[in-house]
């Protein structure tokens, strides 16, 4: 005849012992309000409904779904209901993808240099964004032109795109970096002026954003540096699709016929903003072996 297991009540001011079963579990006879125990079990989080073996000491959370238990020497204060391991639930991902508008970025590069473009490193700017946010960039796309170029280009214009060629070929040099090119426009301003405009760019980004959650299915923040209100429909449409939160870096000033003004409008679909300062661009040096610099 197989020898029966025997339990203790728990806090019992008395040696009593009742009949139990192999599981832990009351016995039917008793009152259902109490709860018993094996003498040997020392995992002292047990509770009604607990088996000793097959569930590590964790409750079943068919008969308490309102409860989430923790291991009590667990030093990771990232657990998330759901997850007894403990470990981040997938929905809270750190990585990040940027996007970075390279015409913006440029013109506050030469702003903040008073004139002269400052040297910098994309990639590593792109990182030290991310990390303000407690986010890895995961991956970058940046959008650029190329110098405009006439029918007979002069020697200026032949020695821009060599420039601008090394620079592109030394920046896609990483692989977490997509490249995406627009044109160069040249126009006459209403003063008379020669300006030169980058075209077809916001609609890459455009695309490239829409489709973040198809590409980067795991990714649920993305960082924009831009100060374009262009692309205020698609970050409230990948906001309600996707339900991404875009974090915006931007700059404006208050200065009259300054060339940052401030967007309210982009401002307010994004689920953050962050003003870029001089110091960013400080704090991503230029890596003298890899130099993407226009």
């Amino acid at each position: 005849m197989a020898k029966e297991n025997i339990y203790k009540l728990l806090n019992a001011d008395n040696n009593s012992i009742f009949p139990g079963n192999p599981q832990g579990l009351p016995d039917e006879s008793l009152p259902q309000e109490k709860t018993y125990k094996p003498e040997k079990i020392v995992n002292n989080i047990q509770v009604p409904g607990m088996t000793r073996k097959g569930n590590a000491g964790l409750p079943i959370l068919s008969k308490i779904k309102q409860k989430v238990y923790k291991p009590r020497n667990f030093g990771s204060n990232n657990m998330y209901p759901g997850d007894p391991k403990g470990s981040p639930d997938e929905f809270f991902s750190k990585d990040t993808v940027v996007f970075i508008d390279g015409a913006f970025l440029e013109k506050l590069s030469k702003h903040f240099g008073k004139g002269v473009y400052l040297k910098f490193d994309r990639i590593l700017l792109a990182i030290d964004l991310a990390k303000k946010q407690n986010l890895i960039c995961k991956h970058l796309f940046y959008y650029t032109a190329p110098p405009f170029q006439s029918e007979n280009s002069s020697e200026k214009e032949r020695s821009m795109k060599e420039g601008y060629d090394k620079f592109i070929f030394a920046l896609s040099k990483d692989k977490n970096i997509i490249i995406r090119q627009g044109r160069c426009q040249r126009i006459i301003n209403s003063k008379g002026e020669i300006e030169y405009n980058q075209k077809g760019v916001d609609v890459l980004l455009t695309i490239d954003l829409s489709y973040i959650k198809q590409d980067f299915p795991e990714i649920n923040k993305v960082i924009l540096v831009s100060s374009d209100t262009d692309f205020c429909p698609v970050i409230r449409d990948v906001k309600k699709r996707g339900d991404i939160e875009v974090i915006l870096y931007t700059y404006f000033d208050r200065t009259r016929n300054s060339k940052f003004s401030l967007s309210n409008e982009l401002i307010s679909c994004c689920s953050k903003y962050v003003r870029l300062t001089k110091e960013d661009f400080k704090n991503s040096p230029l890596n003298k072996e890899v130099k993407n610099d226009k």
